[in-house]
């Protein structure tokens, strides 16, 4: 007997870690994500089940030294947001911005996963907590700083 392959085992393929399957997930084109979207949506797939799944677009950081975002797990140990401001670039590790490509990935992301849009206010608050808990470098001082005044001083 031949088994269907659901879309529980591609996501459970999403999460292999072998190279051959990293470059195989970077090279799908847009439109095959916004097809895995479109069924994500429909589908009755547990926000667990996507752990370690490779399918999210996560937003290059100020510390990163790549030009674009890669398909990738979510952190569970990292503030995840959306964010419309297509120029922001986090410079924290721990704080991550999800881009998505189309309608399908946007609606799966903001209502399905329930992620939030990043807020001058979350962002202060978390920049408030990262000084009181961390010792800062004085360079992330200094873009903390700059954010603030940008957000605040209009």
């Amino acid at each position: 007997d031949l088994k269907m392959f659901s879309i529980h085992d591609l996501i459970d393929c999403m999460k292999l870690t072998n190279e051959a399957m990293l470059i195989w997930i970077e090279s799908r084109p847009k439109e095959w994500w916004e097809n895995l979207f479109k069924h994500l949506n429909k589908s009755k797939i547990e926000i667990i089940e996507l752990k370690n799944a490779k399918i999210f677009g996560i937003r290059k950081s100020k510390l990163d030294s790549g030009q674009r975002s890669k398909r990738t797990c979510l952190d569970p140990n990292s503030l995840i947001f959306t964010c419309a401001a297509k120029e922001f670039e986090s410079w924290y590790e721990q704080l991550k911005i999800v881009d998505f490509e189309s309608i399908s990935e946007e609606k799966f992301i903001k209502e399905h996963l329930k992620v939030p849009e990043l807020a001058a206010t979350n962002l202060v608050g978390f920049i408030l907590k990262n000084h009181i808990e961390l010792s800062v470098s004085r360079e992330r001082l200094w873009l903390d700083l700059e954010y603030i005044k940008d957000n605040f001083d209009k």
